[in-house]
């Protein structure tokens, strides 16, 4: 068994994305990160990149862009060697690691090894389930319609990304907001649902686009407006507009402590794909 590192995320694509592709929604996340570097390779710092492996298969995959968590992948969750092989290279490396997502249970087998062999205690931060639509299911119609958002709009949008952020992720330190705001109207990525009135009331954006998939995140309304029906027609409406673009697959990934979000997309054709846990370390914890 052996690591290997990568320089560039195109050799690092070449090695791992014909087997991460064959379960490509639970792989959306460390693929379209890894095609987001091949493809904007300034908009992050210093990335790592990192296969383990033996002499016939691909073990375990393994990618950070910090200050953000290492994003792990592997098609066997409990390969403990491939773990700990990965582990004891982190640590004599001095990797920047403030916490892993994976899978579920990939995530929680390594978080028992990383315990086990640093001392430091873990902390689960948040449960996710990522769920993958083919055809929509037209909701129950609001007033209203889709569109792209515009610049005018953006900061309406920065504010809401602001709270989105601090809302769903627990996120206080991640992107520069405003410029990332106006690089996603900018790009054609995010777009809005306008009320019969001409108020713009939820918001969605669509991101990480692979080979099949392409995921929807950033789905927002602001609180005095929730309950309404615009974040699902929002969300229906873009996800019909990215099949109807060509995309096979939509995915998005939910709270489960948030059983709304998680009911009404399935409501509009979503489905299940699998679970994930973030994990935060801190050798601080009580």
């Amino acid at each position: 068994m052996f690591i290997h590192t990568y320089q560039n995320p195109e050799a690092f694509l070449t090695r791992v994305q014909p087997t991460l592709l064959t379960e490509e929604v639970k792989n959306s996340l460390i693929l379209g990160i890894a095609h987001r570097l091949q493809k904007f390779p300034t908009d992050y710092h210093t990335p790592y990149l990192a296969t383990i492996e033996d002499e016939q298969n691909l073990l375990l995959v393994a990618l950070i862009t910090p200050p953000f968590n290492l994003v792990l992948a592997a098609q066997d969750d409990k390969h403990e060697a491939a773990m700990l092989t990965l582990i004891r290279y982190i640590r004599a490396h001095q990797w920047p690691i403030p916490g892993v997502r994976a899978s579920v249970p990939l995530a929680d087998h390594f978080v028992r090894l990383w315990t086990e062999q640093t001392g430091e205690q873990v902390q689960l931060t948040m449960g996710q389930r990522t769920f993958e639509l083919t055809q929509v299911i037209s909701p129950p119609p609001v007033p209203g319609h889709f569109r792209l958002a515009v610049e005018a709009e953006h900061d309406l949008l920065t504010r809401w990304t602001t709270a989105f952020m601090a809302e769903a992720l627990n996120d206080t330190h991640g992107e520069d907001v405003p410029q990332a705001t106006l690089n996603r109207i900018r790009a054609g990525d995010l777009f809005v649902w306008e009320s019969d009135t001409g108020q713009v009331v939820s918001m969605a954006e669509r991101v990480r686009p692979i080979i099949n998939v392409i995921t929807i995140a950033l789905v927002y309304t602001p609180p005095e407006l929730r309950g309404k029906g615009y974040a699902t027609n929002c969300v229906a409406a873009l996800s019909q507009h990215l099949l109807n673009s060509g995309w096979a697959i939509c995915s998005l990934t939910t709270d489960l402590a948030n059983p709304t979000s998680n009911h009404i997309y399935q409501r509009i054709g979503y489905r299940p794909v699998c679970d994930f846990n973030g994990y935060r370390f801190d050798t601080n914890l009580s």
